[in-house]
C-alpha cells in the first residue's frame, strides 16, 4: 500500500507533491479526503486494531472520548 500524505487537484485530476514511481497501467485504489475535514466517526472505528473490544460501554465511551480529544491536541 501506498499513502500520499499530501496531493494536488488542477482540472479534475489528482497530482501527488511527490513522484510515486509506479509502474505504467498499474491499477491503484485512492481513498482522497480533504484537509479541513476531520474522519467520521464510522472512519475512525475502522481504524481500531482487530480485534478490539470492550467490556464495558464505559471502556468504548472512554475510548471515544480520548480520541475525541486527540482531535484538539
Amino acid at each position: 500500500m501506498i499513502t500520499i500524505v499530501r496531493a494536488h487537484v488542477k482540472d479534475g485530476v489528482v497530482i501527488p507533491d511527490t513522484p510515486l514511481n509506479l509502474p505504467d497501467g498499474i491499477v491503484v485504489q485512492l481513498q482522497i479526503t480533504s484537509e479541513d475535514e476531520r474522519p467520521s466517526m464510522l472512519e475512525l472505528l475502522k481504524d481500531i486494531p482487530y480485534p478490539h473490544h470492550f467490556k464495558t460501554s464505559a471502556e468504548a465511551d472512554e475510548y471515544l472520548q480520548n480520541e475525541r480529544n486527540s482531535w484538539w491536541d
